[in-house]
């Protein structure tokens, strides 16, 4: 699937789309394009299915409220509300929280389109998922592993205002060694 936004592609990824009820809800987050007109274009759709049918925009992912209740979802350690996740890239402090950077793919339960999730968190217990930090800057050039450290000094340069940047450094699939 890739949405564009006059002409330009802003996201791309695979996805798997139910042909009823969802199993489950992913969603991307596409408030920097409040009001704007996006295109949906797809590779592959048979032209019987109703998986399109479940596309939705809304404030709130449909079934947000029952997420954390699921039956086998851990309650003591991080989880994503969706997507598939693992390798813990980067742990720092960071302007009174923890912040944890992790491989993710917010649009399946499956290994693939690796992006960096965020989540941050005061006693490493409970924690609050953040906005994605990393997306692919193309298809196929996905966001791998690396870590995370605040630039207390400023060698980077990032700095904008009182606050050390957070900077992450990660493996891009298309691109090799990267920093952001």
């Amino acid at each position: 699937m890739k949405l564009s936004l006059d002409g330009q592609t802003i996201r791309e990824f695979e996805i798997e789309l139910a042909e009823g009820k969802p199993d489950f809800w992913v969603f991307t987050d596409l408030a920097p394009y409040r009001g704007k007109t996006l295109r949906i274009d797809l590779d592959e759709l048979d032209p019987h299915s109703r998986g399109l049918g479940s596309i939705t925009q809304a404030e709130e992912v449909p079934d947000a409220g029952l997420v954390y209740q699921e039956a086998h979802r851990p309650q003591f350690q991080f989880t994503s509300r969706r997507g598939w996740h693992n390798d813990p890239n980067g742990l720092v402090w960071h302007a009174g929280a923890y912040h944890l950077f992790y491989q993710h793919n917010p649009y399946g339960w499956n290994w693939g389109n690796m992006h960096w999730g965020h989540a941050v968190s005061s006693d490493l217990v409970h924690w609050k998922e953040r906005p994605t930090a990393l997306y692919p800057r193309q298809f196929d050039d996905w966001c791998f592993s690396g870590s995370a450290v605040v630039d207390t000094h400023n060698t980077s340069g990032f700095q904008q205002g009182t606050e050390p940047p957070i900077v992450v450094a990660f493996t891009s699939t298309g691109r090799g060694e990267c920093i952001a």
